[in-house]
């Protein structure tokens, strides 16, 4: 299940949602606030599937250094997301 662009769905996808919260923040509404939280939860959900994967203990997958940063903005999402909503 290991997807080869997952760094880059990761850095497009969060782009997204950090554009979507600052967006909704100034009072600018790009989606109507029901599909922002319909694509939170899809982005939280391959957020949760991508650390599964990559820090599995029982699967032997090499790190590669973008890894310790996926996992650090995946916090840093899925608390600031959290906080907000």
């Amino acid at each position: 299940m290991y997807i080869k662009n997952d760094i880059l769905i990761f850095y497009l996808l969060t782009t997204l949602s950090w554009t979507f919260y600052i967006l909704g923040f100034l009072g600018i509404y790009l989606l109507n606030k029901s599909y922002l939280v319909y694509f939170n939860t899809i982005v939280k959900l391959y957020v949760a599937l991508i650390l599964l994967v990559k820090f599995n203990p029982f699967i032997k997958i090499k790190i590669r250094k973008h890894d310790r940063t996926i996992a650090f903005s995946s916090g840093a999402m899925l608390l600031t997301s959290s906080i907000l909503t």
